[in-house]
């Protein structure tokens, strides 16, 4: 099989900011907004005291994995307003048509756990730097499977987000049941003492 190296395919931005009054009002994505399973929380909008970089600036296809310790791959699906990604992230941009982006982010989670154990090398924290990120071997298959390998890469976590979705929904109806079960029994309790 065929590889390409990630830097050869995309380009690679690393978002640390310039210290520098502006104070102009932007929407942000931090490490922080960056969940499991595909889950990107926008931040709100907010006045930027620091100067930021166009090329932090996020796009559809957009891949992110935080530079500190990644533990997933993110890759915007959706964006309809001009967002800025800060603080100790890493943007990837598909740049070749011969590459699906959903494929290449499928491919960089398959890769977390060899970039956090060179990162870790004598450091607290695994802290990912551009060569490694650069050095990435890519399979170089056809775009038709790319694009499958891509789908199911994203129907696997839209099925995470729902199972999730569905274990949170599941607990909140035990609490009310529960809630229920304790106010009878407190009433009824009630009731026994008034009779006494």
């Amino acid at each position: 099989m065929e590889y390409a190296k990630l830097k050869e395919i995309a380009s690679i931005y690393f978002a640390l900011v310039e210290k520098s009054e502006v104070g102009e009002a932007v929407k942000v994505i931090t490490p922080n907004g960056l969940r499991e399973n595909n889950v990107v929380v926008f931040g709100s909008e907010f006045v930027v005291k620091e100067k930021i970089s166009f090329l932090t600036q996020l796009a559809e296809g957009d891949i992110i994995i935080k530079r500190l310790s990644p533990l997933f791959v993110n890759c915007l699906e959706e964006i309809n307003q001009c967002v800025y990604l800060l603080n100790n992230a890493i943007a990837i941009r598909v740049i070749s048509e011969q590459f699906n982006p959903k494929y290449i982010a499928f491919i960089l989670g398959r890769q977390l756990d060899r970039l956090n154990s060179e990162a870790n090398s004598g450091t607290r924290f695994s802290a990912v730097n551009r060569k490694m990120i650069e050095e990435i071997d890519v399979p170089i298959e056809s775009l038709a499977r790319q694009q499958k390998i891509g789908e199911l890469w994203r129907l696997r976590n839209k099925h995470q987000q729902l199972l999730s979705r569905l274990a949170t929904k599941e607990n909140e109806k035990s609490k009310l049941i529960y809630n229920q079960l304790i106010r009878q029994a407190e009433g009824k309790y009630k009731c026994q003492q008034t009779r006494k």
